[in-house]
This record gives structure tokens, sequence and C-alpha cells, in this order.
């Protein structure tokens, strides 16, 4: 019995099924986990907030959607297909990387001169003052390029596989989240503090992505200015 499970356990089979059982059950932690933060976080900012701070909260919150739909432009798409020819090269993996960072911003500008007079007619209308507007609109930007950055960040970790360290960098940008509305949004019952609190931890999941990414992808490489066949 146990010669039997010795050469079932030093079977390739075995060991990848063993494999993969871990990566899923990691990532299903790691999902109910998010989920269970994003939720008390939910739970939290819809307590805390009055009713007319909230419904500017919804509406800036579904114009930042709006905004990094438009900002994409199927970019992310792009930069995957491209990173996944050059994968294994991590200089050309940089390169396509940081061509999709620099379209992105292109677009993110596009994206802000378009959006953002519509989300101050917007919350005007729903008698929002020229100062609630202007610092909703001040805690909106960080969210959306920290957001936008790491949606491409992101990308060289899909591709090497490296779900579990993602997970935990998902992980800690929720838990972040929520530590910053529970030491503000008791002071400070404001959607303004609610969104820039939400942007935020953003931040720091960016930076460790970026470090993540740098161990597969040359991010120094300068962006290509025209298509690569060798692509």
């Amino acid at each position: 019995m146990k010669e039997t499970i010795s050469r079932l356990r030093t079977n390739p089979a075995y060991a990848r099924l063993m494999g993969m059982a871990r990566l899923a059950s990691v990532t299903g932690l790691a999902q109910i986990s998010v989920q269970a933060i994003s939720f008390f976080s939910g739970i939290l900012v819809i307590r805390m907030l009055s009713t007319q701070e909230y419904a500017m909260y919804t509406l800036t919150n579904t114009m930042l959607g709006t905004m990094l739909l438009l900002a994409d432009g199927g970019i992310s798409t792009g930069v995957m297909a491209q990173g996944g020819r050059v994968w294994q090269d991590r200089a050309r993996l940089g390169s396509v990387l940081a061509t999709g960072m620099e379209l992105r911003r292109k677009f993110a500008v596009g994206s802000l001169l378009l959006a953002l007079p519509v989300l101050i007619y917007l919350l005007r209308h729903h008698e929002a003052s020229w100062l609630t507007a202007v610092l909703l609109v001040l805690a909106l930007v960080p969210a959306f390029f920290t957001s936008l950055s790491g949606a491409l960040l992101e990308i060289v970790p899909k591709l090497r596989q490296e779900i579990i360290p993602m997970q935990r960098i998902q992980v800690g940008t929720y838990l972040g989240r929520l530590a910053l509305l529970l030491v503000s949004i008791f002071v400070f019952p404001f959607a303004g503090i609610a969104v820039l609190a939400a942007g935020l931890p953003q931040i720091w999941a960016n930076q460790r992505l970026k470090v993540l990414s740098d161990q597969f992808a040359d991010t120094s490489q300068a962006p290509t200015r025209r298509y690569d066949a060798r692509f």
C-alpha cells in the first residue's frame, strides 16, 4: 500500500492534479474573501452616507465605469493577444506592455475630456454644489488612472500564470479599501471620501503588480511605434 501511494505521489499526472486543486482552492478562497470584504464595504458606505451623498457616490462610480470602458477601447485585449505571442521574451513583452500603457494614456485623456463635463453637469443637476462637484472629480481622477494601469499590469502575471501572487495583491487591495473607509467615513461621511478610499489602495496594488511584472517583462522598454510583424 505504501509503495502504491509513493508511486502515485511521484506520478506527473498526480502532481499536476494536486497543483490544479491547490490553485483552485486558493483562488476560490481569495474570491470569497474579496466578495465578503466588498459586501461589508458597500454596507458601510450605504449606512454612513446620507441619501444625497450616496446618490452622488453612485453617480460618480457609474461614470467611473463608463470612463474605464471608453479608455480601454480594446487595448487590454490587444495587449493580451500580442503578449501571448511573445510571453517568453522579456524584452518584447515589456515593449508590448509599454505600448499598451502609452495608448491607454492617450485614450484616458480623451475619456476625461468627454466624461468629466458630463459628470459635473449631472452632479449639478442633482443639486450638488460646485465645491462638492469639484471634490468628487478630484477624488475620481486617481481611481480612474490607477484602475487603468492596474488592468494592464495584471496581464503579464496572467500570461505567466502567477495567479496566487495576484490573488494576494487583490485581497490586500480590498482590505486596504475597507481599512481606509473604517478610519475616514465615520468622521467624514462624504461621497468624495468614499470614492477616494476606493481608489488610493490601487496605488499600492499597482506598485506590487509592477514588481511582479518586472520579473517577466522589461518594463523599461520603449513603446513600439509601428506594428512589428515579429509579434
